[in-house]
This record gives structure tokens, sequence and C-alpha cells, in this order.
């Protein structure tokens, strides 16, 4: 190949190098691809003999080297901060600081306020990785006296919204109430005392059961979110684990170890085979690539089987290798 076709491959490919940005920094599938394409191309033009004058293919490896460290190192941030939140998560051994932390990610992730996120968390319940908690164990864990407090100030502020249930209470306490004109509830706030009402309610009814059926959210705080997460969701939680999360903490700390290892002066292969390794560990180690990335098995079987078809055929028109 004469020298000026060399100059002219030479800087077609140096614009487009240039020209090629992260599009998506979030997609770490697209990225961790684009990574493997940069070092299978910068592999075909450095054991080429297509350009002869040394500095050129010096020059057009070290751009492509640059675009690829850029790509290592924002694949790098997201594992880092993947693990590390991974171990923050795991590493607590306290069930109620563990049910902290829990509440406190879904209330980040969650609904614009923290009520609307309780009313979410009571119909859909909360899965935590390979745990869930449904909203029906939530509403059980409200405290019966608790319950009864709320629906007393509830009730004696808007008794027409327990009409059925005061009915039913002058009908077997106090069956002569239907001799007088008024109505149940007018009857009830002029002639009943309410702990004698409360009584019979919370005799006659199952506090997580009611709260289901009314879907009571009012009667549903923070505390008893976190009490469900702390004693039903945290055993799940560690029986799943188990004694592994020390053997996994351990791998997880190596892969830190490994990418945190590799800076600029690396070879593209070297970034390539720290962010292999690190998806390996997360896959491996309870699905931390599912959880925190977005990716799992069907990815990691793509990149195991890679077809760089594509990849070969636009680097030797690129270059006329």
């Amino acid at each position: 190949m004469n020298w000026y076709k060399t100059a002219q491959i030479a800087y077609k490919f140096s614009k487009l190098i240039r020209d090629m940005e992260i599009e998506d920094e979030w997609n770490f599938e697209e990225n961790v691809k684009d990574l493997h394409e940069l070092e299978y191309k910068a592999h075909r033009i450095e054991i080429s003999s297509t350009y002869t004058h040394p500095k050129r293919k010096e020059n057009i490896l070290n751009m492509i080297h640059d675009k690829a460290w850029d790509y290592f190192d924002n694949l790098r941030d997201r594992m880092q901060e993947a693990f590390e939140n991974w171990k923050n998560e795991h590493q607590i051994s306290d069930a109620y600081t563990w049910a902290e932390m829990v509440y406190n990610s879904i209330l980040e992730t969650g609904e614009p306020t923290e009520e609307e996120t309780i009313s979410f968390i009571l119909r859909n319940g909360i899965t935590w990785g390979q745990n869930t908690l449904q909203g029906d164990v939530i509403a059980d864990c409200v405290d019966p006296n608790y319950f009864r407090q709320i629906m007393e100030e509830d009730i004696s502020s808007y008794p027409d919204g327990y009409e059925y249930e005061i009915e039913k209470y002058l009908n077997e306490k106090l069956p002569n109430w239907t001799d007088s004109d008024a109505d149940p509830t007018n009857y009830f706030q002029e002639n009943c005392d309410i702990d004698d009402f409360m009584d019979y309610y919370m005799k006659n009814i199952n506090v997580g059961d009611e709260i289901r059926e009314r879907e009571m959210t009012f009667v549903v705080d923070a505390n008893v979110v976190k009490k469900a997460i702390a004693e039903y969701l945290y055993p799940q939680y560690m029986s799943y684990w188990g004694s592994s999360v020390e053997e996994i903490i351990e791998n997880v700390d190596k892969a830190l170890e490994r990418l945190e290892d590799i800076d600029y002066d690396n070879s593209i292969k070297d970034m390539t085979t720290a962010i292999s390794l690190a998806m390996n560990v997360m896959h491996v180690s309870g699905n931390i690539g599912a959880d925190y990335l977005g990716y799992g098995q069907k990815f990691l079987d793509e990149m195991s089987e890679l077809d760089v078809t594509e990849w070969e055929e636009e680097v030797s028109k690129e270059f006329a290798l």
C-alpha cells in the first residue's frame, strides 16, 4: 500500500475514533461490548503489516487506547459502586439495622412521598434480591393497641365511614335504638361509650385482615414496615446467604482490587480481563450483576461466544487489512 493511501486511511480512522463517544454511560452491556470491540480492532491493527510507518500505527493505536480507557473507567466506576452497595447491604448482621437500610433504600427509589411509598408496599409487597415480603405480612405487624388507638380517633372523627360496624354494634348491644328516629351514627355519637364500642370492634376483627380489606394504609407507619422487614424479610436473607457472605465478600474485595490496579498504562487486554473477571464474580455471587447493573446469564453467554464477524469486516474495510 502506498504512503498516500495509508495516510488517507489513517486520517479517516483518526476522525472516526475522535468522534466515538460513550453514547449511554448507563448501558452497561453495550459499553462492555464496545470495550471488547476496541480491543479486537486494536489487536488486528497491531499485528497487521498494512502500516509500514511505525509512528502512524502507534498514533492510531494510542487513539484506540484512549477511547478504551474512557470505556473502562466508566465501567469500573459503575462496578465499584455496585460492589460497594452490595457489601454495605450484606455485611449487616443486625436485623433492625438491616431493615433500616432496606427501608431507606426503598424510600430513595419509591413513590414521591413516604405515605405513597408505604401504600405501594402494602399493595405490592417488597422484593429485595431473591427475597420477598408480602403486603399482608406487613399488615399483620401492626400492634393491636396502636391500631385501636388510631381507629378510636378515626371512628370518633368520621363515624359515617363505619356505619356498618356501628349499626351491627347497636343491634347487638342496644336493640331498642331503632325506636328512635336517629340514624345509626348520630345515635351512636349521642348515646354510646366509645371505649365499649372499641372493645366490641376489636373482639370481632383480625387487625391484619381489617387493614387489608379496608386498605387502611393510615395505620401503617415506617416502624411497622421496618418491623416486618426485620422479622420476616431478614430471616429469608440470612437463609439465602448464610455463611457464604464472608466468602463472597472476599471474592468481591479481590475483584475490586483487580479493577483498582488497572491504570492508563495498562493494555486494553488488561482492561477487558479485569472487567470480565469482575463480571464473573458478580454473577456467581448472588446475581450482583442482575440486581445492580441489569445484566444476567444471557449476556454472559453472549460474551463467552462473541461473534466478531462484523468487527472483522469493519476493521478490514476501515484499514484495508
